[in-house]
């Protein structure tokens, strides 16, 4: 965040009467701001960072007739720390002889900010203080130290803040057929590495992040995959739920590692896995290639709807692999010199299995896929997708007869994103999960029960966020229901971000903008589920 020392203060330890309450009220206060600090804090910074308390004064040990005590000069410090040695330091001051005397404090309070300031921050009390004080040794390590004398990896940011260069779809890993990767699938508790740099179309230089449809095919039992930056740490998160009996997407937005590659850890079981690249993101644009920045919608809006023939689509359902043209530019809040769309594409009231595909106007149509579903689904998925001719897109797909929808969440390039949004992909973290109470009641959301997410200040993302990418997934699903995230403080909008059927476990890749507070609201009209968020990367001026 840029600073080495932040300080916060709250009133009131003046204790002039009602001590014995206000003073219990006071130390639980502390206890669990402490307590909650060193929960949200990320493991790979809790031996790395110090937190110690300082008083402006203590208090007489005699009570006075309002059951407080007056000023006095002694008071007790304490230092929080993964690395602290712990115990007393120093002696307890003497009981004064009379009711109204002063305790004399028998440690100097220099030594104390000298120990601080040369025992953990690296030296230099003498200029600070003005003077030489004791270092009274209250660590056991220096920063960032463990206990067996290893180094804690530390949580960076996953590369600088990036723009987004859009490309045509290519499918680069396909294990059925040995496409990119061996042709075998991914074993329990196994990870695939995927190069994402260097691999056509994407530079092997000043790559950050990559956005790309990862989907597991032919699972041998209920599984999730886990997709992370190369040489990370793996999170404990999740982007796809899959299962025997269908193939499952879902888009990630996610940080590349230092050696270009991403990771797809599979949890349970055997399974296949195919990666479909639509656009990567760049903290160095190579010279003549444009990459562009973010504008997310004040609420998302409903772009085509093949039911009712909504954004000038026939009112039909999509035949086999026939493309259909949806013009983007101009329409939905997308401006007409945009050059790509995040939009939700949902498949529903299938006759049979298939797919659904994006691909730019003008380019020709590839092997990949955006939506998988199976006879009477209504499966959603996030798309980030490079508008074609005349700013439009084609929409096709496997299978005899299918309605697609398509909700517009933002769109990048043009003269308006100048004052746009760039990414900084992050090490992904969760922030949500009401299974477990954490970042909302441990309670599903339901008919009457949205639930506000503040983001800001929260999970690696700043203050200064103006969108979060969420991968975020229902489940305990109760009944056939849909799942909305949208902008808190801002009425709910008619489209939603995941589909679901009783005992489904679904997720989709969300990009919110931050509402009020910094939060977001999640809801479920219909039926009672879980929600859990994992955040993935936000964008920032």
């Amino acid at each position: 965040l840029g600073f080495r020392v932040p300080n916060a203060g709250w009133a009131d330890f003046d204790s002039h009467a009602g001590q014995p309450g206000m003073h219990h009220a006071r130390m639980v206060e502390l206890n669990e701001a402490i307590a909650r600090f060193y929960a949200e804090l990320h493991p790979g910074w809790a031996s790395r960072v110090t937190v110690m308390t300082f008083s402006e004064f203590g208090r007489t040990s005699h009570a006075n007739a309002g059951k407080g005590t007056d000023h006095g000069s002694a008071a007790p410090q304490f230092v929080f720390g993964a690395n602290v040695k712990g115990g007393i330091y120093g002696e307890r001051p003497a009981l004064p002889p009379g009711e109204w005397d002063r305790m004399e404090p028998t440690l100097d309070v220099r030594d104390y900010y000298a120990s601080l300031i040369d025992g953990w921050l690296g030296g230099g009390s003498s200029d600070v203080l003005g003077g030489t004080f004791e270092n009274l040794g209250l660590f056991a390590r220096p920063p960032g130290v463990l206990a067996d004398g290893s180094t804690a990896p530390l949580p960076t940011v996953v590369g600088g803040l990036s723009t987004f260069v859009p490309v045509v779809p290519r499918r680069l890993v396909d294990t059925r057929i040995g496409l990119g990767a061996p042709a075998a699938p991914i074993g329990p508790k196994a990870s695939l590495r995927v190069q994402i740099a260097g691999t056509d179309p994407v530079p092997a230089d000043g790559v950050t992040a990559v956005v790309a449809n990862v989907t597991a095919v032919d699972a041998t039992e209920l599984h999730y995959f886990t997709v992370y930056p190369s040489g990370r740490e793996r999170p404990a998160t999740s982007n796809v739920n899959g299962g025997p009996g269908r193939a499952v997407p879902n888009l990630v937005t996610v940080g590349v590692g230092s050696d270009g590659a991403i990771e797809v850890f599979n949890s349970h079981g055997t399974t296949h896995c195919l990666v479909d690249v639509f656009g990567y993101f760049t903290s160095a644009p190579r010279p003549g290639v444009v990459a562009d920045r973010f504008v997310p919608l004040g609420n998302p809006v409903r772009l085509f709807d093949t039911r009712t023939g909504h954004g000038g689509v026939p009112a039909a359902k999509l035949d086999h692999l026939v493309p259909i043209e949806v013009q983007v530019a101009g329409q939905a809040g997308v401006p007409a010199d945009a050059t790509a769309v995040a939009l939700n594409l949902t498949a529903t009231e299938p006759d049979a299995a298939g797919y659904l595909r994006l691909t730019p106007s003008g380019e020709p149509i590839v092997a990949t896929s955006n939506v998988n579903f199976l006879t009477d689904d209504t499966v959603p998925n996030l798309a980030i997708v490079r508008l074609g001719a005349g700013g439009r897109i084609q929409v096709d797909g496997a299978g005899p007869g299918k309605h697609a929808v398509g909700d517009v969440f933002g769109y990048f390039g043009g003269a308006a994103s100048a004052a746009g949004s760039r990414l900084r992909a992050v090490a992904p973290r969760r922030l949500l999960d009401t299974r477990e109470g954490l970042g909302a009641a441990r309670q599903p959301i339901g008919p009457g029960r949205a639930i506000d997410v503040t983001v800001a200040r929260r999970a690696g993302v700043p203050e200064t966020a103006t969108a979060v990418v969420l991968n975020v997934t229902a489940t305990n699903v109760a009944g056939a229901s849909y799942v909305t995230v949208w902008p808190a403080g801002e009425p709910m909008p008619g489209t939603s971000n995941l589909n679901m059927m009783p005992g489904d476990t679904r997720a989709n890749l969300v990009i919110c903008r931050l509402g009020a507070g910094g939060a977001v609201t999640f809801a479920n009209k219909l039926a009672d589920c879980d929600v859990i968020a994992d955040v993935m990367a936000y964008f920032t001026p």
